[in-house]
Order: C-alpha cells, then structure tokens, then sequence
C-alpha cells in the first residue's frame, strides 16, 4: 500500500505517524473498516496526523480473504 498525492483507490485519515530509523509507519483510518491500515515507507512521512490521504496498490499484491461467520 502507497500514499500517493491524488486519485487513490481509497482515501482516509491519518490516525498516527511513527518513524523508525528510515522508515515511517502510518495509521490510517478508511471508512468501513474495523481498524486502521498500516502504511509503510521509505524516509519521513509527508503526512501528518489529521490528514487525507490517497492510498493505492498493485493488483499483484492484493489477497483475497474467505469470509467467515462469526
């Protein structure tokens, strides 16, 4: 999953950024999930918490989960 600047698959709130020696790990809240998705890249983030992002990624890496009855 990448931030890019525009026209993403999913758009959502940046909950938490936190950075580790070169790379930065970002929360970020999309409607109609449970919980956050973990974005991680290279450097420091351009984002900061509270703000919209465009979040994209390659068919390739994409898993198809079986659904579950709870």
């Amino acid at each position: 999953v990448r931030i890019v600047e525009r026209d993403g698959l999913v758009v959502g709130r940046v909950l938490d950024v936190q950075f580790y020696g070169g790379v930065s790990t970002l929360a970020v809240e999309v409607e109609g999930r449970p919980g956050p998705v973990l974005v991680t890249q290279s450097g420091t983030a351009g984002s900061a918490v509270g703000d919209t992002v465009s979040l994209v990624w390659e068919p390739e890496d994409g898993v198809l989960l079986a659904a579950t009855e709870a």
